[in-house]
């Protein structure tokens, strides 16, 4: 039966029109149709970067940052970053620009920072990392770069040295 032959039935003898040609239209499109219009794309999620920083080290130990993606990337992630120092304690290759990749489907990475023990009594100093900006991540607001304390661990040296005599 046809839209149009489904717009009149018999009531009781009578004949009655009823405006059912939107519904049976819709019954009649083919599913095939409805599913090609449904299934659109997903958009993906761009992940909001964050950076945690790790407890305060002695001077020879590693600085550790926990770098956190969310949502997980869907394909892998490759992160700009920046290290600096307030001191002197970084080990090669010092401060400077570096990358490091998220794998897909990953939503954290452990970044570490390799410290110098020089032997040289000093102030404490400290280990930065800043997340840079790229393509498919953001930087939480506030959360793009944090500092471990890196503590000295060298006795200071005293040492007394005799004067002229006073006459």
């Amino acid at each position: 039966m046809t839209a149009t032959e489904a717009q009149t039935y018999a009531d009781r003898g009578w004949t009655r029109w009823v405006p059912v040609v939107p519904a049976l239209e819709c019954l009649e499109t083919p599913p095939q149709e409805k599913e090609e219009e449904e299934a659109q794309p997903a958009t993906l999620a761009t992940p909001e970067l964050s950076l945690s920083a790790g407890a305060a080290v002695d001077e020879g130990d590693n600085a550790s940052f926990t770098l956190t993606a969310d949502p997980a990337p869907q394909s892998d992630l490759t992160i700009a970053y920046t290290v600096a120092q307030s001191g002197d304690y970084l080990d090669a290759p010092g401060a400077g620009s570096r990358t490091v990749t998220l794998a897909a489907g990953t939503a954290s990475t452990a970044l570490s920072v390799a410290t110098v023990d020089d032997g040289a009594d000093e102030a404490d100093g400290s280990v930065s990392v800043s997340l840079g900006t790229g393509t498919g991540y953001t930087v939480a607001t506030g959360k793009g770069s944090s500092t471990v304390t890196v503590q000295d661990n060298d006795e200071p040296v005293v040492s007394i040295t005799a004067g002229s005599g006073v006459t």
